[in-house]
């Protein structure tokens, strides 16, 4: 399972609405700080769900501040944030888990656009402690709905907030920026739209410099997916369609499965497994790690697979 699977409380102490669609909240946890690293988020359980969100501040003590974008489209959690999650309330959250680390560089390329300032600006704040070189670049559509700007501008960074109106033709131009590869780390989250064009003009980067963010879905059913097998340890198995999840199969036979995105991309519903071939199709594991996990939400398996459970 997740690293970040150790359930804590926290109280909602500042809700502060950005627009009808954006808010930011600070939480202070019961039972004093947590450490964690910039890049890091947390779970929050939403009548929905569980619901990953970036941390957008510093460990300097037992708050942690997070920005949400009700996407109104979606499966119901962050609207409900967004809309009915008031001050004083209480809520369930997990651990701090770190997928996107801020790894060492003589200096940095920072991008973030719409609410992915949120992974992105704890990074800079780190940087500014450290005394390193970095280049910020924040898109949006315009100031006053802008998430956290005002702790951008204070950064000491090379600063850019860009603002496009919305408008295609206006959004940011990367290419000059990247053209020549060099030694930068480039961080990057922000709409899909943003993330795909920027991956598509460092394609002739090296692929350890650029980290991005990334939480699209990956393609969780295919056509020509076959049936497998689920093993337990107590030796019942169960069957898995070809249109069915292990983590779906596993809680209609009534186990407790912990998940969240449901996407491959987080990490919470990672559980160990003992025999089997598996065909990983998250975007999380590491080559080691894949093999001996795998993601329930997403992955499948040939023949039997056998978890850990």
């Amino acid at each position: 399972m997740s690293t970040g699977d150790e359930l804590l409380k926290a109280v909602v102490v500042e809700k502060s609405g950005i627009s009808s669609d954006f808010c930011t909240l600070r939480l202070q946890l019961e039972g004093g700080p947590r450490t964690f690293t910039p890049g890091s988020h947390t779970s929050l359980q939403t009548p929905f769900g569980w619901r990953n969100y970036s941390l957008a501040n510093l460990a300097d003590g037992d708050t942690w501040e997070l920005g949400i974008k009700a996407e109104r489209d979606g499966r119901g959690a962050s609207s409900w944030i967004v809309d009915t999650l008031k001050e004083g309330d209480y809520i369930q959250c997990q651990a701090p888990n770190n997928t996107f680390p801020l790894k060492d560089a003589d200096a940095y390329l920072l991008i973030a656009g719409g609410i992915g300032i949120t992974a992105v600006l704890p990074m800079a704040k780190a940087l500014d402690r450290a005394g390193r070189a970095y280049q910020f670049i924040y898109c949006v559509r315009d100031r006053q709905h802008a998430a956290f700007v005002d702790d951008v501008e204070s950064l000491q960074g090379d600063i850019t907030i860009h603002c496009d109106e919305g408008e295609e033709d206006q959004f940011f131009d990367f290419w000059p920026l990247v053209e020549t590869p060099d030694t930068r780390l480039i961080y990057c989250c922000g709409p899909k739209i943003m993330m795909e064009d920027l991956e598509d003009m460092t394609g002739h980067w090296p692929e350890h410099q650029i980290n991005f963010e990334d939480f699209k879905p990956v393609e969780i059913i295919k056509p020509d997916d076959a049936p497998f097998k689920v093993e337990l340890k107590s030796g019942e198995q169960f069957d898995v369609g070809p249109t069915e999840t292990i983590l779906q199969v596993l809680r209609s036979h009534g186990l407790e499965t912990r998940s969240s995105c449901e996407s491959g991309t987080c990490g919470s519903c990672r559980t160990r497994y003992l025999a089997g071939k598996i065909e990983h199709r998250d975007l999380v594991l590491t080559d080691v790690e894949k093999s001996r996990d795998v993601m329930i939400c997403v992955s499948r398996g040939e023949g039997v697979v056998l978890l850990d459970v």
